[in-house]
């Protein structure tokens, strides 16, 4: 049994955490979320610990078992002193002293049953993070993910849906209001949608590389995607969230901005600095 596969198949799980709603608690729309969140922490983690005690990973520069064809050969040491764990490590630390030194530094740890925030969320999300870093080794497991973001997304706006036609079993805003989804809040809906449309975006622009039979396989994927773009930002729109909105429009301006600079000079730049002149005017 490979428990580093365990482990992985619980951090697929945590991106449908957004979608639970339990409504026979005081605050549906967050305690179930994030009791589903920490506990699938907790297990990818422990069948983490399992995998390494099993000699299945090590933190030395030893040979190791070979996962997927990949050795980990010091891959573990490499990521743990990377820039960028680093420095959320810098975050996570300074976030607990913050608390531990706080009026109140037991709220700030344990928060409370309506929010379910604080340091002890917080640590969640550390070691989730470096589960991420530590499981998914290549760009095939990131887009697994991506994949996997993409269905819970879905099953957030499917869930809002039945609550707006007012489906029994459902609860949340009818169609005259703002769409909430699965989130309870459309602010949080405006924000997560920009997530997906990224997610979609991105998984559209950098196909894998298939062989000739797979051809038709990939141009289905490829108007997959365009028709998650075109489903996440009709419900941005019905979020009515204008901070996403806005968002939004800063962060495509801005990546058009870097294109038109990145790419050699010709047509496409071009065109690229004809659509950032209309979105100014359009602003």
């Amino acid at each position: 049994m490979n428990f580093l596969k365990i482990s992985k198949f619980f951090l697929y799980l945590i991106p449908f955490s957004i979608v639970i709603v339990s409504q026979s608690t005081l605050f549906p729309f967050i305690v179930g979320k994030y009791v589903f969140f920490r506990v699938v922490v907790e297990l990818a983690l422990i069948f983490f610990v399992w995998a390494w005690a099993r000699g299945e990973i090590q933190f030395k520069e030893v040979r190791t078992p070979k996962i997927n064809g990949q050795s980990l050969r010091g891959r573990t040491s490499k990521i743990l002193k990377s820039p960028l764990v680093i420095a959320v490590f810098v975050f996570v630390l300074i976030f607990l002293l913050a608390g531990f030194f706080g009026y109140n530094p037991s709220a700030s740890f344990w928060s409370n049953f309506e929010r379910g925030e604080g340091g002890l969320q917080m640590l969640h999300l550390f070691i989730f993070f470096i589960l991420l870093v530590l499981l998914l080794k290549d760009e095939k497991a990131w887009r697994k993910m991506l994949v996997v973001s993409l269905w819970a997304a879905g099953l957030v706006i499917a869930y809002g849906s039945a609550a707006a036609l007012g489906i029994s079993g459902f609860v949340g805003s009818n169609l005259c209001l703002r769409f909430a989804g699965s989130l309870g809040n459309p602010a949080y809906i405006g924000t997560y949608m920009i997530f997906a449309l990224f997610y979609a975006a991105y998984l559209f622009t950098s196909p894998r590389q298939s062989a000739s039979s797979l051809r038709q396989s990939a141009s289905l994927k490829k108007w997959l995607w365009i028709g998650l773009l075109v489903v996440f930002f009709v419900f941005l729109i019905f979020s009515q969230t204008r901070g996403a909105l806005l968002g939004l429009g800063i962060g495509i301006l801005a990546g058009l901005s870097y294109l038109f600079f990145r790419l050699p000079r010709g047509r496409v730049r071009k065109i690229i600095l004809a659509v950032i002149i209309i979105l100014i005017i359009l602003g």
